[in-house]
């Protein structure tokens, strides 16, 4: 368990697992990431702050229960050419915030898509990007939609 630290002078205990793995065999690279437990926006999931109501107290915000997942797949077709994909959601769990606070979270799912080719030449690269994300919010839902050029130098 760690501790959280919410607000100036408030303090709240989360606790979570999280899994992970790698695998890069040959031309394909493939790694992901599975988490869940409670009060854990301080560290990478349900972006409590952003998720409670703005009149929710620390321990409000430390009772929100969830999981997350991402993942993400690359495929060298060419020592120059790539193609990648990723997917990724953190779903905290309105219905039992709900129920233990009488609140609604403001966020209540976010799904993100990715999709990437890449061209490389050496220490350099430049990618072509398409990027969507879906969130649900106690109003309603929303999406958007992203294009990139995206330019990497590895040193």
């Amino acid at each position: 368990m760690e501790r959280l630290c919410c607000r100036i002078g408030s303090n709240a205990t989360g606790n979570g697992v999280e899994l992970g793995r790698n695998i890069t065999p040959r031309h394909l690279t493939v790694h992901g990431n599975f988490y869940f437990g409670k009060g854990l926006g301080a560290q990478f999931g349900h972006i409590t702050p952003s998720q409670a109501p703005a009149s929710a107290t620390v321990p409000q915000q430390a009772r929100i229960h969830g999981f997350g997942a991402w993942a993400q797949a690359g495929y060298d077709f060419t020592p120059h050419w790539s193609l990648w994909v990723f997917y990724g959601l953190d779903q905290p769990n309105n219905s039992k915030f709900s129920t233990e606070t009488g609140a609604n979270l403001l966020r209540q799912l976010n799904h993100d898509g990715d999709f990437l080719v890449r061209y490389r030449a050496g220490r350099y690269a430049i990618g072509l990007e398409y990027f969507r994300a879906v969130t649900r919010w106690s109003t309603g839902i929303t999406n958007a939609d992203q294009y990139a050029i995206s330019v990497l130098h590895t040193i």
